[in-house]
């Protein structure tokens, strides 16, 4: 009899049955565009704000690799390569940006990425040049990377190259014989570090999209596809993951976000989906997302409904099993002067995101390399999480999306974090809006609009 009633707890226990080990630690990563440009390591302030949000990868040079150079200042970029493989916008930025390193003197920026990286003791992604860099300069980034005590799991060969602005002088065919012949190299020398590749849009219709994807689905030469997931809730043109022109929806502020928050909420249904057609497309290969955000804008940029996004998406991708294939992700971007896109803002005396808030809370959870998911729950615009860390911790995550509060019982934890803003479209920097204590907690009111870590067995 005890036989069959325990039976009967396991058959009931779905959370029991659907727990599952998730590796999260290179989940965890940020890009380093333009973050050397504008921001000096040895500036103590700086290095504070970086250590709070502790990031465990970090990918190098971000948006700019498919130009770089490991000589030369800055990125080391030669304009004439730019001319010749972009027909988009890219060129006048690259002027302007190689304009402001000449100004300063600046060094070429492996060297203080590589000091930032030890500092933090951070794995690293390599955005490979595929484009205009000999396979040797990527053999020697590696190895520079490599002599200084640094980690690199991943190399990422090009960005975005199957965006329009590359249809002349570069396609599928050219990007699968480099590809290969650099992967080739690396397996010799690196046989440890992963190859990323290219991936298209697969809901366009573009002949060069369906194209790439074809043949390059046909190869089985890498080890993970590269993707960038930007979430687009307003209304307007979007152009890479940025909103080129836009207009506001709804009577008002309130209306508007409500309009954004429904748009959020849809993507976080659909994206599985996506993620599975990547998946069944690609032979079942892992996924990387090395640039993911809310879609940059002016309208959602630095306000509160973009750091519910971001945090919402960070649990999602942790604790959703439609969407273990994904197995490396890097933030864009870890710090610059882009208001909607980079965590740490060189624009204003008060120069952190909105986002620093939900990157401060997930610090918490990220500092683990795998945790353990035994229950995921949406209703009502509200999303529940509970895990185990491999440190004995027992967490409870929730992210209250709705306009009202929602009780909670959390009397089994002893340590709680959550961050609230009064509206949707609350248009600040990062401010201290934390509710935060380490004392026997019962029955909770979790506040509308937030953000919530709980947490027991840290002692243990």
């Amino acid at each position: 009899m005890k036989k069959i009633f325990f039976l009967m707890l396991i058959i009931l226990n779905t959370n029991f049955l659907s727990s599952q080990e998730r590796t999260i630690k290179n989940l965890y990563g940020f890009g380093t565009n333009t973050t050397f440009m504008f921001n000096d390591i040895k500036d103590t302030s700086f290095l504070s704000n970086v250590n709070i949000i502790s990031p465990r990868l970090l990918a190098f040079p971000g948006g700019l690799g498919n130009f770089y150079h490991l000589s030369g200042m800055g990125y080391g970029i030669k304009i004439s390569e730019v001319d010749f493989f972009h027909k988009g916008k890219l060129p006048k930025r690259i002027r302007g940006i190689n304009k402001i390193i000449e100004k300063n003197k600046h060094k070429n920026y492996i060297y203080p990425f590589i000091d930032l990286s030890k500092k933090l003791k951070s794995d690293v992604i390599i955005d490979a040049n595929i484009l205009s860099a000999e396979i040797d300069e990527t053999i020697q980034m590696i190895n520079l990377i490599l002599k200084n005590g640094i980690n690199v799991s991943s190399v990422e060969i090009g960005r975005e190259l199957t965006n329009q602005s590359y249809h002349e002088n570069f396609d599928i065919y050219k990007y699968l014989e480099k590809s290969k012949a650099l992967t080739e190299r690396i397996r010799i020398t690196f046989p440890n570090i992963k190859i990323g590749v290219v991936a298209a849009p697969i809901y366009k219709s573009y002949v060069k999209h369906v194209n790439w994807n074809k043949l390059l689905s046909k190869e089985n030469f890498y080890d993970a596809i590269v993707v960038h997931t930007y979430a687009k809730v307003t209304k307007g043109k979007d152009e890479y993951g940025k909103m080129v022109t836009e207009y506001p929806e709804g009577k008002n502020m309130y209306q508007a976000f409500n309009i954004y928050k429904k748009r959020s909420l849809d993507f976080f249904k659909e994206y599985p989906k996506e993620i599975n057609d990547y998946s069944q497309m690609f032979q079942n290969k892992d996924i990387w997302i090395t640039e993911w955000n809310l879609q940059v804008s002016k309208l959602t940029g630095k306000t509160h409904i973009q750091s519910l996004f971001v945090f919402c998406y960070l649990m999602e991708v942790a604790c959703n099993k439609e969407l273990r294939k994904i197995n490396l992700m890097s933030f864009h971007n870890l710090a610059g002067r882009d208001i909607s896109s980079s965590v740490i803002i060189n624009r204003e005396k008060s120069s952190l995101s909105t986002t620093f808030a939900a990157f401060k809370l997930l610090s918490d959870i990220f500092v683990n390399d795998r945790i353990t998911v035994v229950r995921r729950s949406f209703t009502n615009e509200f999303f529940e999480y509970e895990f185990h860390s491999e440190k004995n911790e027992k967490f409870f995550v929730c992210i209250n999306w709705s306009e009202q509060a929602k009780k909670v019982d959390v009397s089994e934890y002893d340590y709680s974090k959550v961050y609230y803003s009064e509206n949707l479209y609350d248009n600040q920097y990062y401010s201290e809006n934390f509710s935060s204590n380490e004392v026997n907690l019962k029955e909770l009111e979790i506040p509308k609009y937030s953000f919530c870590i709980f947490k027991s067995g840290k002692n243990k």
